[in-house]
């Protein structure tokens, strides 16, 4: 197996298949994805 495997492809896997519920603590309001699937926060200045 490949190791970009677990990193990478199951982190869109999740981010397709979560819940609402899941995903309303992940508001484009607070936080955006980068390229790999990981959640950054949004900070106000």
């Amino acid at each position: 197996m490949e190791s970009f495997f677990l990193g990478e492809t199951l982190k869109y896997l999740y981010l397709i298949f979560a819940s609402v519920e899941d995903l309303e603590k992940y508001s484009p309001k607070n936080f955006v994805f980068n390229t790999e699937a990981h959640p950054l926060p949004i900070y106000d200045h």
